[in-house]
């Protein structure tokens, strides 16, 4: 677990946007709402399924790892809740074209059985992907803050606090948040936002 200096270094250096701060301050500080933590899995899984439906999403009851993660069409959600969201939040920042491309034109993703086959199908740059994939993780972690999750588990999980005290953690912390919000995904507050969203990426 990561002690309590090293999350005071960083919202330190995250306090220089006060948007931002605030919002690692929501994910760091707030505790996940008990009776949805113990509902269990099925429970917190079956709201991110609710969510994906309200987005239009398509979903199969299907684990990632014997197929892949989004086919082109329809998402594999027979995984963990956080992974489901990790997902949803790929969708919406994937442009329309790529959303008919298996894991969305990324590659194959960490769960994708089809690995091979997703690979092929890569479409954009590394360096575009690098990108994507930390907006795709902090736009999934302020969905399970707004499903009232744990999400700082995912924040520690995700690796958004190792190396707290260099300048360039905070600073991407900092240029991702204000890049969802650039893109109408979340609001001043962090909070996602429910519309489906295009992208010209």
């Amino acid at each position: 677990m990561v002690n309590s200096q090293v999350i005071r270094q960083l919202k330190k250096n995250i306090s220089k946007n006060q948007d931002a701060y605030n919002f690692f301050c929501k994910v760091i500080d707030r505790s996940p709402d008990n009776s949805k933590q113990l509902s269990g899995k099925n429970f917190r899984l079956e709201a991110a399924i609710s969510l994906a439906n309200k987005l239009g999403i398509k979903t199969i009851m299907i684990p990632p790892s014997s197929y892949f993660s989004w086919d082109g069409a329809v998402m594999a959600v027979d995984t963990d809740t956080s992974v489901v969201l990790h997902d949803i939040a790929h969708w919406q920042l994937a442009s329309p074209p790529r959303r008919t491309v298996p894991d969305f034109g990324l590659g194959a993703s960490p769960e994708t059985g089809y690995s091979l086959v997703a690979n092929n199908k890569k479409c954009i740059d590394n360096s575009l992907i690098e990108i994507e994939e930390c907006c795709a993780s902090l736009l999934g972690i302020a969905w399970e803050v707004y499903l009232g999750l744990n999400a700082k588990m995912s924040l520690i999980e995700q690796n958004w606090l190792e190396l707290a005290e260099r300048k360039f953690t905070s600073d991407l912390f900092i240029s991702t948040f204000l890049k969802l919000k650039d893109r109408g995904l979340i609001d001043s507050f962090g909070n996602p936002l429910i519309r489906p969203i295009t992208a010209n990426s």
